[in-house]
């Protein structure tokens, strides 16, 4: 089991809708209307602010791979 799939099944029924809709944007590579920002320091990582959760993806060529999903905390953007 990866990271991702870990921190899924410990959302709320709420965020987990949240979370998946903004996922499949993001692999789907239609990013419009999401609060996306590359992260400091780097040239092809991103994150996806969705509510309280950040979606941290890289984006690798033409397509968006999704890393981490976690609540906003000083922990969050630690391990990028």
């Amino acid at each position: 089991m990866d990271k991702v799939d870990k921190a899924l099944k410990k959302l709320i029924r709420v965020e987990l809708r949240q979370a998946v809709g903004a996922i499949e944007k993001i692999t789907a590579n239609q990013v419009q209307g999401l609060d996306i920002k590359q992260l400091y320091g780097h040239k092809d990582i991103f994150r996806a602010r969705v509510g309280g959760l950040r979606i941290i993806f890289h984006r690798v060529k033409s397509r968006n791979q999704i890393t981490d999903i976690a609540h906003r905390s000083e922990k969050t953007y630690r391990d990028v």
